[in-house]
């Protein structure tokens, strides 16, 4: 596609330059003069050897950026480099397949997207799309970054590459798919394994039999257990915080003057005339005035109900309402109508919204339509029925329900008839809409009193000298803990609540309970922040004193950080080697005895539902049946929820059938739906470094 080479001319000068200004605001000036000396490298991650550079980094992330208003920085860099590592992996498979993307492939997909297509910016003026329209749109963009504006031209940069790597994971996945299939005799297999039916006695001794006290599970037989299962226990970089926040807030006094001086304007209020409201409200209160009308559902709640007693010109408040004191004064009271309704609608091909499966002509609708009304009209009619059987709408499933409207929410036509005070209740009548025909079929009216208030609101907000005291509190914390470090003692003698912070990631600027904090990542990953090492921060709407409590270095995790999780894995692993031990005897009656329980029987369970009556899902268990000679004891068999001793007194195949096709395709289609996975599998078998921690360092 020439016209994409084209509008790239001369941009990747300015690309750097924007990128490189990206990267200044998530790395510290050493790491900018690294990049130029050239200490560090180039480099912020590979793939299967490929460096990903950082001038390619920038230009991605700026790409990304572009239109995404509240990204942060560090949120976008982490979405990058995703979308990196996805496009340099299926980049590597497709060329060792043969399948290239080309940019006419790319184009042909942007010039037929929806969006594209349908946007007024791209058509002629029949209305109708134009390729060369397009193609002018993304040489202004082109234009604009040349002139310092870049936002449009990275987003159409983004853009073109998303639909590529759209391109990209679809051709691949469908060609894995393409060969995944099962056998016929896979499929037979599954028939058989499905309907294969067992009859087994057995024995089963719960873990619950033994005490969590009765078994000790030690940090050793943890990191044990992490060992043996390395692979999934493996943790990058991390830090623990603890901290305690100071929130700006205003105090019990500030919120007394403020109300007092929302309560000095209630008789300006009551005097003040109805055509001078809105200009006295507007002049006084830190929200404009609104001159709707508000129903009760629309008034906050805590006071809702003696705002709504109020007689005309009365006056309420000061009441605090979402961070205002306010008084309000009714300067209006109406009784508002509404009406319930029902319909069916008849649509015709063309009308709007109307099905693709519509294909009646707006005459034949009409016709229709009269026929419907005829039968509504009839004096035994089952209106609902009728709009179950006949209505194109979505309400006909609900009998034509369309519940309780006001005026003005339905489209004119159907506005108009049923708020036409002529109209009663139980009137039955033919309406045409841009929808199509409808019978409506007038259910019920009423009216809702709503009433227009006058409100003065001030926000509630903390005195200069409650951020004084907040500051100076966060302070003196700061200062006590940095000589003598006693963070906790010194935060409980306070009264002041220890929040922790576990897991913080270099590249994920989140402190959770805090939101989006760089700096404070930034001080926990520095060199010289040690533990205990302690600090005060601003943060939106208040400060915090943070200490470093500790430091995850990356490797195998430790024993504390997912003892947890792994604790009572290998509990139940303890539990089963106790019980298996205690499984003596030649027989399930000498089991049994042996454990105090009683020989039990299970029929008919099959590995496709390998529920054992009175256990619960038991998949090993069934599973070892399935192969399991009749009538010979097994024991020892660990499951689920305890150990279990069987013998297998009857095992009945399913009668074999002419055709397995069914099952062939079930296991075809389940082995084709995990292709959503091939990235991940692709992922754990390539060669990802991943060095963008020297970005935050």
């Amino acid at each position: 596609m020439a016209i994409l080479s084209k509008i790239r001319e001369k941009t990747s000068i300015l690309i750097l330059i924007v990128g490189l200004a990206l990267l200044a605001f998530v790395v510290n000036p050493k790491d900018i003069y690294d990049f130029f000396t050239s200490k560090k490298g180039n480099s912020v991650g590979s793939i299967d050897g490929e460096t990903i550079s950082r001038t390619e980094m920038g230009q991605a992330v700026e790409a990304y950026k572009a239109g995404r208003q509240g990204v942060s920085q560090t949120q976008a860099v982490d979405a990058v480099w995703n979308s990196l590592v996805s496009e340099k992996i299926y980049a590597k498979q497709l060329k060792e397949a043969g399948i290239v993307i080309g940019e006419n492939d790319v184009w042909k997909a942007i010039v037929n997207m929806p969006a594209v297509q349908q946007s007024p910016l791209f058509k002629n003026e029949a209305g109708l799309f134009n390729e060369e329209k397009l193609k002018e749109y993304i040489a202004n963009l082109q234009s604009d970054a040349k002139n310092g504006n870049s936002a449009g031209w990275y987003n159409w940069l983004n853009t073109e590459r998303n639909v590529k790597q759209s391109l990209e994971r679809t051709e691949y996945n469908n060609l894995v798919k393409s060969i995944i299939g099962a056998s016929i005799e896979e499929g037979k297999r599954k028939y058989y394994f499905e309907n294969t039916k067992m009859n087994a006695d057995y024995v089963y001794v719960p873990y619950s039999s033994i005490k969590d006290e009765e078994v000790s599970v030690t940090d050793a037989d943890i990191q044990a257990y992490i060992s043996a299962h390395a692979a999934q226990y493996q943790v990058g970089n991390g830090r623990d915080i603890e901290y305690v926040k100071f929130d700006i807030k205003p105090s019990a006094e500030d919120i007394k003057n403020i109300n007092a001086k929302v309560a000095g304007f209630i008789n300006e209020l009551k005097e003040t005339k109805d055509s001078d409201i809105s200009l006295f409200v507007n002049e006084t209160s830190d929200i404009n005035y609104n001159d709707n009308l508000l129903y009760k559902s629309q008034v906050p709640s805590a006071v809702a109900d003696t705002i709504f007693n109020l007689p005309l010109n009365g006056v309420y408040g000061p009441y605090d309402d979402a961070g205002y004191s306010k008084i309000s004064k009714v300067v209006a009271i109406e009784d508002v109508p509404e009406v319930k309704s029902s319909h069916i609608l008849i649509a015709y091909e063309g009308a709007q919204r109307a099905n693709p499966d519509v294909t009646r002509t707006k005459e034949e609708a009409e016709k229709e339509a009269q026929k419907v009304l005829a039968e509504a009209k009839k004096r035994d009619a089952d209106f609902a029925a009728l709009a179950m059987k006949y209505s194109d709408g979505p309400s006909a499933n609900k009998g034509g329900d369309l519940g309780w409207n006001k005026d003005g929410v339905m489209v004119p036509a159907f506005n108009d008839f049923t708020f036409d005070e002529k109209n009663k209740v139980g009137t039955i009548d033919l309406v045409e809409t841009p929808f199509g025909f409808h019978v409506i079929k007038i259910d019920d009216r009423k009216a809702e009193k709503a009433i227009k208030l006058a409100t003065i609101a001030l926000t509630i907000e903390p005195s200069e000298e409650t951020e004084n005291k907040i500051f100076e509190d966060a302070e003196l914390f700061a200062s006590k803990v940095s000589e003598n470090g006693n963070f906790d003692e010194i935060a409980k003698e306070k009264g002041f609540k220890v929040n922790p912070a576990d897991g913080l990631d270099i590249i994920n600027d989140n402190v959770p309970g805090l939101g989006s904090q760089r700096l404070i990542v930034n001080w926990a990953f520095n060199e010289d922040t040690n533990i205990g090492a302690t600090n005060r921060f601003d943060v939106e709407k208040g400060y915090v004193v943070v200490k470093l409590s500790g430091i995850t270095e990356k490797g195998l995790a430790k024993a504390s950080s997912v003892a947890s999780e792994v604790r009572p894995i290998v509990m139940k692993e303890k539990k089963a080697e106790l019980l298996k031990a205690k499984m003596n005897g030649a027989t399930l009656e000498e089991i049994a005895s042996s454990n105090g329980v009683t020989v039990k029987k299970v029929a008919a369970v099959t590995c496709a539902s390998p529920a054992i009556s009175g256990v619960g899902t038991e998949p090993a268990v069934v599973g070892a049946m399935s192969t399991a000679k009749l009538d010979q004891v097994f024991s020892n068999v660990v499951g689920e929820k305890g150990v279990f001793a069987f013998k297998v007194t009857k095992r009945e195949e399913p009668a074999d059938i002419k055709n397995y096709t069914s099952y062939t395709d079930q296991e075809t289609k389940k082995l084709q739906a995990r292709t959503g996975q091939i990235f991940n599998a692709l992922k754990e078998t390539s060669n990802v470094e991943d060095n963008r921690e020297a970005l935050y360092k």
